[in-house]
C-alpha cells in the first residue's frame, strides 16, 4: 500500500513538473517560429501590439506580416536604439524590453503577463545574431 501511494505521488508530481509554465518548447530562431509562438500569442492581441484597435502601445505591430518591417533596423519610440540590429542581439531593444526584470528600459514585456520563458528569449537572440532574416 505504502509503495503504490508512493508511486502515484511521484507520477503525479512528474506530471505536474512537465506540464508547469512557460517552458519555451521548441522554437527554432526563424521570425516564422518566433511569429507563431511568441509574438502571436504573447503579443500581438487586445490592443498591445495587434494594431487592431487604433495606435499600439510604442508604434510597434507584431502580427504576422508586418513583424519584420516594424522590427528590423526600426528605431526604437523609447530610447536611442534599434528595435532589432541584425547580428547584434546585445544591442538591440526588443532583447532587452524582454529581459530587463528592473525596467530600466521601461515595462519588461510581455507586460502583465508572466516573463518569457529562456529558450523563446534564446531564440530571439539567435534569431537577430544570426542576421534577423525574414524567414
Amino acid at each position: 500500500m505504502r509503495k503504490s501511494i508512493l508511486a502515484t505521488l511521484f507520477v503525479t508530481l512528474g506530471i505536474a513538473v512537465g506540464c508547469g509554465g512557460d517552458e519555451g518548447g521548441d522554437v527554432a530562431a526563424t521570425l516564422s517560429d518566433i511569429q507563431a509562438q511568441i509574438f502571436t500569442p504573447s503579443c500581438a492581441f487586445g490592443g498591445c501590439h495587434d494594431g487592431s484597435a487604433g495606435p499600439t502601445q510604442a508604434n510597434l505591430i507584431l502580427t504576422s506580416g508586418q513583424s519584420f518591417a516594424q522590427l528590423v533596423n526600426m528605431p526604437s519610440e523609447k530610447s536611442p536604439m534599434l528595435r532589432v540590429v541584425p547580428g547584434d542581439a546585445a544591442n538591440s531593444f526588443l532583447v532587452k524590453k524582454l529581459k530587463d526584470p528592473a525596467g530600466t528600459e521601461g515595462l519588461r514585456m510581455p507586460s502583465g503577463s508572466p516573463a518569457l520563458s529562456a529558450a523563446k528569449i534564446a531564440a530571439i537572440e539567435k534569431w537577430i545574431t544570426d542576421g534577423a532574416a525574414n524567414n
